[in-house]
């Protein structure tokens, strides 16, 4: 909060123990989750004693390293937080319902803001669309938890509030998985199955070099990497408007189930994936963060 993330007016902070450190308020991610449920999984064990511990002591130190009951090579910590994932998006919709997207992070990322920004400027929030680095499990693609996960309003509202309680409905099948960004991804795909991949990726594709090659010379005069503009971001940098068009990525146009992405606006980001939209979801990318 001091620094990358100083400059945001809407975000929260979510843990498995309510409690505020410094100025900054921790929610509580599993505090929703029925008793009965905590009582009889053992991945919770470790939730539970620290509740206890932190109203008695509010210290917790003495906890640090407890392994999981269940398996004694993994950190219980760990294994609850895949149970997170599902509950942090209601969570944060309850919280600050209505804003057009919503990025999901890990406390070790870093995001390039002004390249961030000005990349989902060019997409439309009202689409249902799922964003992330691709990784894949059991031939399940999802996004990685933690290079960030950004999920568009129209998204986060079909899981808060049409689909309200979905959460609860996951919790018990959570405990064979291996974790919560695979769950929030096989959600959304159980649901209503929301997306189809394209069988295509564009990573290793032919098409990057109709993309890149065309441009790439060995010398370049008077290139402009728009980086003496003082731009909408005043002191930060950044360019004066959207730093790139749909006509700027015009040869992703006739690909099965690309959509307009432009490779100037993406800045830090390369593509990996692209995914056809179906009439339930409308957009999805993996990007490489």
């Amino acid at each position: 909060m001091q620094t990358r993330l100083r400059c945001l007016e809407n975000v929260f902070f979510f843990s498995d123990l309510e409690q505020d450190i410094d100025s900054h308020h921790l929610y509580d991610a599993l505090d929703t989750i029925s008793e009965a449920f905590l009582n009889e999984n053992q991945d919770f064990t470790f939730y539970r004693q620290q509740k206890t511990l932190w109203q008695r002591t509010q210290n917790i130190t003495s906890l640090r390293g407890t392994k999981n009951p269940e398996s004694p090579n993994v950190l219980a910590a760990w294994t609850l937080d895949k149970y997170k994932f599902i509950h942090i998006v209601e969570k944060t919709w309850a919280l600050k319902p209505d804003l057009d997207w919503y990025l999901f992070l890990d406390a070790d990322t870093y995001v390039v803001w002004p390249n961030m920004i000005h990349w989902l400027s060019t997409l439309d929030p009202n689409r249902k669309s799922y964003f992330g680095s691709e990784v894949s499990i059991n031939d399940i693609a999802f996004a990685h938890g933690g290079s960030g996960i950004i999920l568009s309003k129209a998204l986060v509202y079909e899981i808060a509030v049409t689909r309200k309680g979905v959460a609860a409905q996951w919790d018990g099948r959570t405990k064979e998985r291996c974790c919560g960004d695979l769950v929030l991804a096989e959600m959304m795909h159980f649901e209503e199955a929301w997306w189809d991949r394209t069988k295509m990726p564009l990573r290793h594709a032919d098409v990057l070099k109709e993309l890149w090659l065309r441009d790439m010379t060995e010398r370049r005069e008077n290139w402009d990497n728009l980086a003496a503009d003082k731009g909408e971001f005043g002191k930060t940098g950044g360019v004066k408007k959207v730093a790139a068009t749909f006509e700027e990525g015009d040869s992703y146009q006739g690909m099965n189930g690309w959509t307009e992405v432009s490779y100037k606006a993406i800045g830090i980001f390369s593509v990996q994936q692209s995914l056809r939209p179906v009439d339930q979801i409308d957009q999805l990318g993996y990007l490489q963060l």
